[in-house]
């Protein structure tokens, strides 16, 4: 406990030992981390006592010494971590990718399905599945490295990965019917938004690139939502 008054310092000192506490009681918290958590906690004590403890105590010393737990943990922790978020993100990827390839190939082949809407846009599910591929790939492009508070929370947002890729798969799916209905369109080179409605790789292209953005995607859906909605808001009547 600080006294009332204690420098600046040390106040930021103790706030980060105990959000470094925090964090490894999530990290460590299976029986089999026990060892690991009662060993990073007595180093956590022994620099918090550097830093807050005697007329002598030094707060640079012990910000020193907690930034290099850190990095310690991060070192030995981070990889396994990531990895097994890597297989989990793309085990549901490869699932809901597979569906979205299947349903594909079902609607292509069997034309007598009761809504000839099917047909028609059958390739959004392709555009769905390469948004699964393109969200795996996200992820790994995004968290090239892992901070200290990445051990215990991936994503900011903390979405399960099964919840992240239908988010983003629907929000891909939207955007495809923006552009094969003419309400937006974008043209790279000899790249066409719209085309998709006639090449499964445009569709496959398209939700990939979908899915590597897949931050920006809810404000680019949302904006053309609201162009759209506000283009058809009937203005003030002046008569009243």
């Amino acid at each position: 406990m600080l006294k009332v008054g204690a420098p600046r310092d040390q106040r930021d000192l103790k706030n980060e030992v105990e959000r470094a506490l925090t964090i490894l009681k999530s990290l460590y918290r299976k029986p089999e981390d026990s060892g690991k958590l009662r060993e990073a906690v007595s180093k956590l004590v022994a620099l918090g006592q550097v830093g807050l403890v005697g007329p002598n105590a030094s707060p640079v010393v012990a910000f020193d010494a907690l930034r290099a737990l850190e990095l310690d943990i991060i070192e030995r922790e981070s990889g396994p971590i990531k990895n097994l978020y890597m297989r989990k993100l793309g085990g549901w990827a490869a699932l809901f990718g597979g569906i979205g390839l299947l349903s594909y190939l079902v609607c292509e082949h069997i034309r007598w399905l009761p809504f000839d809407e099917f047909y028609r846009y059958r390739r959004v599910f392709l555009v769905w599945s390469g948004a699964m591929l393109g969200a795996w790939a996200s992820f790994a492009s995004r968290k090239v490295t892992l901070a200290f508070a990445d051990l215990v929370a991936l994503e900011d947002d903390k979405i399960e990965p099964q919840l992240r890729l239908i988010f983003t798969g629907s929000l891909t799916a939207i955007l495809a019917l923006i552009f094969s209905t003419g309400v937006a369109d974008v043209k790279v080179g000899m790249f066409q938004a719209s085309s998709l409605m006639h090449s499964g790789s445009v569709a496959l292209l398209l939700g990939a690139f979908a899915g590597l953005a897949e931050k920006a995607l809810p404000s680019a859906v949302m904006s053309r939502a609201t162009s759209v909605i506000t283009a058809v808001t009937p203005g003030p009547n002046p008569s009243r």
